[in-house]
């Protein structure tokens, strides 16, 4: 009896904390998150090119990059299901900063030709290149 019990109490544990099986989403990533292999050297023109793929197939997302704690607010949602574009936050190790702001742009530019200026007022301060683009339209 003593045994059984001894048995019980030492696998318990093991079964307690075993892991269930990895899930898999089959939803695919944007484009935009193979941006970290992106060059700088042929002027981010990859980043303008996945931009275009992510508008096609109808999953476009603004780059986020802030730092080691990522910041989320509860008004991201409205703006993603109002204007059917995702946030993607990079923290600290994102793409290079001139091929997330070329991805960016193009993001930009979509959503101005189909929104007009609506989305400028509701979108989220940070998103990388939101500041320069503004200067330069």
């Amino acid at each position: 009896m003593k045994a059984v019990l001894i048995l019980m109490l030492v696998s318990s544990p093991i079964s307690l904390f075993a892991q269930g099986a990895p899930t898999f989403s089959l939803e695919r990533l944007p484009h935009a998150s193979y941006l970290d292999f992106a060059s700088e050297l042929d002027g981010c023109e990859e980043g303008k090119k996945l931009a275009e793929k992510d508008i096609e197939e109808k999953r476009p997302c603004l780059l986020l990059a802030s730092g080691i704690a990522p910041i989320a607010y509860t008004t991201d949602k409205d703006f993603e299901n109002k204007f059917g574009v995702h946030y993607l936050e990079n923290g600290c190790t994102g793409p290079a900063t001139a091929c997330a702001t070329a991805y960016d742009a193009r993001i930009f530019q979509y959503l101005t030709e189909r929104f007009g200026r609506a989305w400028q007022k509701k979108v989220r301060k940070d998103v990388l290149g939101l500041a320069e683009w503004k200067r330069t339209k």
